[in-house]
């Protein structure tokens, strides 16, 4: 064997070495991440991020922060009996889902740029759940679902799912609240 074998030998180690490195680094990228914040528990695909908040944690793709995928925070403003009270009152019919959406979108959605557009009282693994479909405030074409959750009966949660993202509804779908 002369030189040149030996380049072309140390060339091709090096190339199946830098193949090697990208198909292991795919791997690791494509492998999603678990946030374990304290209160809750989510994951998230590769890449996401979040900021915490006084209130709230909002979770992005990537580096683009003007979109974010998923949201989650305790209701300061809204306790516990507040959540309680709520569902009483519209399960005994003393107030219908067309005054609950329109009082939502007199009230806060006016604030936020978003108009209610449906409501529903059900459960999240079990705990009383109400969600607003509303018009995503940030383009105000596509819907997101915003849960309200009363979690262990003492902590009301607001968690926001933007319907249009596959992500976020796999997130809302592997939420886990301690």
């Amino acid at each position: 064997m002369d030189k040149r074998d030996y380049i072309i030998i140390g060339l091709l180690v090096v190339i199946i070495a830098m193949l090697a490195y990208g198909v292991y680094n795919s791997y690791v990228d494509s492998q999603p991440e678990t946030f374990d914040l304290g209160d809750f528990k989510v994951a998230g695909p590769a890449g996401s991020h979040y900021h915490k908040g006084i209130n709230d944690t909002i979770f992005y793709l990537g580096e683009n922060e003007s979109m974010p995928v998923f949201e989650i925070g305790e209701m300061q403003n809204f306790s516990a009996n507040d959540f309680k009270e709520m569902i009483d009152v519209y399960n005994k019919g003393e107030i219908s889902k067309t005054e609950i959406i329109k009082s939502f979108n007199e009230e806060i959605g006016s604030d936020v740029s978003m108009k209610a557009l449906d409501f529903n009282v059900g459960d999240f693994r079990g705990e009383p759940e109400v969600s607003i479909l509303c018009q995503n405030p940030y383009d105000g074409t596509k819907t997101m679902l915003m849960h309200m959750v009363l979690h262990n009966n003492d902590k009301t949660y607001l968690v926001l799912e933007f319907m249009d993202n596959p992500v976020s509804t796999s997130m809302y779908n592997s939420l886990i609240l301690k």
